[in-house]
């Protein structure tokens, strides 16, 4: 069978399929005589819940006490400082391995460490230059052999 005519026989029998649903949900059932039981009640518990259903006054919660909203305090703002660092790129290396180090104020650095947890570094490996990404997305760069200061803000640690 093709697959156009597989579709249509799928549609024709979809089609028929809701035709029958719709008769089935439009036959009328004989409601005389017709009482439905209740589960998981006791004749006692069910006669207390249809009296509390229908009964005609409204219902009255009791007022709940209302807790004391204070109003909230602003935080005290963090002072910000400036910190400036004076950092000696000693030397960059390029490994074909992707372990690409830089030695900055005597200390090796890998490729995506940090200085004092806030500068971050990135070696370029198309042009051997170190990247120096300071808080706040600034970005300075440098070469082996440079002298470079960075000076950025950031919120004091007290």
């Amino acid at each position: 069978m093709s697959a156009p005519n597989k579709l249509q026989s799928a549609v024709l029998a979809l089609a028929s399929f809701v035709l029958l649903c719709g008769a089935a949900a439009r036959a009328q059932l004989p409601m005389e005589g017709l009482q439905l039981k209740t589960l998981f009640t006791t004749p006692e518990e069910r006669a207390l819940i249809d009296r509390n259903r229908y009964r005609q006054e409204p219902r009255v919660r009791p007022a709940e006490p209302q807790p004391l909203v204070e109003e909230p305090s602003e935080p005290a703002p963090v002072p910000m400082v400036t910190v400036e660092k004076e950092l000696l790129i000693s030397g960059i290396s390029i490994s074909p391995d992707g372990t690409d180090v830089a030695w900055i104020n005597g200390q090796m650095y890998e490729d995506g460490d940090r200085i004092d947890g806030d500068i971050r570094l990135r070696i370029s490996a198309r042009d051997g230059r170190l990247r120096l990404i300071l808080p706040g997305g600034k970005t300075q760069s440098a070469a082996a052999g440079d002298r470079v200061v960075v000076s950025y803000r950031k919120k004091s640690s007290q």
